[in-house]
């Protein structure tokens, strides 16, 4: 899993994380777990207060994420329907075409 601004973060080190019950997304097959930003050096501002995923039993597939900040006095819900793991994909789908009138900048390497 990886949370943060830091690829490959340490999430056990960074957050506090908890079983939430939730005896309804429980009865559907579902459990809730509670990451929440520790104090300290590693993380001086972070992105959310609190973070909360869905997980289903079944196949360990996240359906649902809620983000809280304080900060911001918001909640972001955000829920996935139809999740499907390891589909075969026609590699079109992934072809990039540049739409009419658009400017391409390259960057160089650095």
């Amino acid at each position: 899993m990886v949370i943060g601004r830091n690829t490959g973060e340490n999430v056990e080190k960074n957050y506090s994380i908890t079983l939430v019950e939730d005896k309804l997304a429980e009865k559907r097959g579902v459990h809730v777990v509670e990451l929440v930003p520790k104090n300290g050096d590693q993380l001086p501002d972070p992105t959310f207060d609190v973070l909360q995923v869905w997980i289903r039993d079944e196949d360990s597939v996240p359906v649902q994420f809620m983000y809280r900040s304080k900060k911001n006095e918001m909640t972001f819900i955000l829920s996935f329907k139809n999740v499907k793991v390891n589909e075969d994909l026609d590699e079109s789908i992934f072809k990039f075409e540049v739409p009419k009138g658009v400017q391409v900048i390259t960057v160089p390497e650095q």
